[in-house]
């Protein structure tokens, strides 16, 4: 007797999968609304204008619009190459694309894959809300840090100028005086 591994699928049948589901779209930038900058009111009333840093990542100028990744599983209808065998996972099925898919991600009717990607895409949701939050709340500090940082820098470097001038002026006194 030769021993044999079952598969659920044949292959070369026609199946459900509810595919990678990763999209990308462009869209307004959702911390300036398209106006490339952003004002941030210090606690003393002052108003800065700060170029917007969601848009314009690195050293690029601000866009007005970010290229949003999303995932948004709907149900594909494949067939199904080759099978291999995975120790861990079990088998798994070349799928057109090049790539391939595990016998558990396949489903025989419509309906159940559109069940599975309605909870794909609710978990793909919350994950995506979760971070934008974590992004938003991170830059906010980094925004007040940034204004902070740079008037204080303005302040030291004025206090500098000052100290230079004065230095100068002490200078060319003392040249007066010696003949």
């Amino acid at each position: 007797m030769t021993p044999s591994i079952p598969i659920p699928f044949e292959v070369g049948s026609t199946v459900w999968w509810p595919g990678r589901g990763y999209k990308t779209r462009e869209v307004t930038c959702p911390e300036c609304c398209g106006t490339r900058s952003l004002k941030l009111t210090l606690g003393n009333g002052a108003v800065e204008t700060l170029k917007c840093a969601h848009c314009g990542p690195g050293y690029d100028p601000p866009r007005g619009s970010v290229t949003e990744h999303y995932h948004e599983h709907t149900p594909e209808e494949i067939t199904l190459g080759n099978v291999g065998l995975d120790s861990r996972d079990g088998p798994r099925y070349n799928i057109p694309d090049g790539g391939y898919v595990y016998a558990t991600a396949l489903f025989s009717t419509r309906e159940a894959c559109g069940a599975r990607c309605v909870e794909l895409n609710a978990a793909a949701a919350e994950d995506e809300e979760r971070r934008r939050v974590v992004n938003l709340e991170s830059k906010r500090r980094g925004l007040a840090f940034s204004v902070s940082y740079w008037r204080r820098k303005i302040a030291d470097l004025k206090h500098e100028i000052e100290v230079a001038e004065n230095q100068l002026g002490r200078s060319l006194e003392r040249r007066k005086i010696t003949p």
